[in-house]
């Protein structure tokens, strides 16, 4: 073999041998930690608190980051512009209400008609960059939870559901209505349509736990209790409708939990499978 040949040899073979070590040093194995839970649950605080404890290289992928576009784009995928007098979103509450034909309430829209694919890939480009990574999320459909698992199936991943009771969510309504700052009541109270699309009175595994346990005669006062507040701070030309989505609510919710606490008394199970269940009062 003549010199030249054994000098093109060696240098494939470093190239090859210099680029397997190149790759390898520049690959990690991603862990991943997903936190679920409703917007009253702390979650912000949670993954805060995780990324200053991490000894890695570590982010945050928060869907409210990404729910304004999210919804942006929906609304002018259905024929939204910018200079329409109201906003994306009661433009597709109010096409899927014409659509449909029926109440819908803004749980069912989220996982209906909206696509999370812009939060996936921002959640999939902050896994190839960083060594531990902490979702930030809501997750109301075993669709959604379908699809983050299946972008995450090559990871490790560590999921967390942070329970916020109702007695706490119905204590930050009340809260809010204490300090006359009413503009965020409907949405205090829409943290319901999550906790029903989040829990049931359902066992879905046999194995499961309930994460709580309440009295039939204790949701009603609360839920009864929450809607008085939230009609109580809304304009005449607003209380019709506040008063038919406070309806639509009462009927709907006591319905999803309470034909199964025959007894009078509703066991909570989570809809998905977590790793671990924290209360929100232990996440802060």
């Amino acid at each position: 073999m003549d010199r030249k040949n054994l000098v093109y040899i060696f240098l494939v073979t470093f190239l090859a041998v210099g680029s397997f070590f190149y790759f390898r040093s520049n690959t990690h194995d991603c862990v991943v930690t997903v936190i679920s839970g409703t917007s009253s649950a702390g979650k912000s605080t949670y993954a805060a608190k995780i990324k200053k404890q991490s000894n890695k290289k570590a982010c945050i992928v928060a869907l409210d980051d990404f729910i304004s576009q999210i919804v942006t784009q929906k609304a002018i995928a259905l024929g939204w512009r910018e200079e329409d007098a109201q906003g994306p979103w009661e433009f597709i509450k109010k096409y899927v209400i014409k659509k449909t034909g029926k109440y819908v309430f803004d749980y069912e829209i989220r996982t209906q008609w909206l696509s999370y694919q812009l939060f996936y890939d921002a959640i999939v480009k902050a896994c190839a960059g960083c060594e531990e990574v902490i979702v930030d999320t809501i997750i109301e459909s075993q669709q959604q939870y379908d699809d983050l698992m299946n972008i995450l199936k090559t990871k490790t991943v560590r999921k967390v559901l942070l329970y916020c009771p109702l007695q706490v969510i119905a204590q930050r309504i009340k809260n809010r209505a204490d300090m006359a700052s009413f503009s965020g009541l409907g949405i205090s109270l829409a943290t319901y349509e999550s906790f029903m699309a989040m829990y049931s009175s359902d066992q879905p595994d046999k194995q499961n736990q309930p994460v709580d346990t309440i009295q039939l005669t204790e949701v009603k006062k609360i839920l009864n209790e929450s809607i008085e507040i939230m009609l109580q701070t809304q304009g005449d030309e607003d209380f019709v409708e506040a008063k038919q989505y406070a309806y639509n609510l009462l009927q709907r919710f006591t319905r999803h939990f309470m034909e199964r606490g025959a007894s009078g008394v509703v066991k909570i199970y989570s809809a998905f499978a977590f790793d671990e269940i924290i209360s929100s009062s232990q996440a802060s």
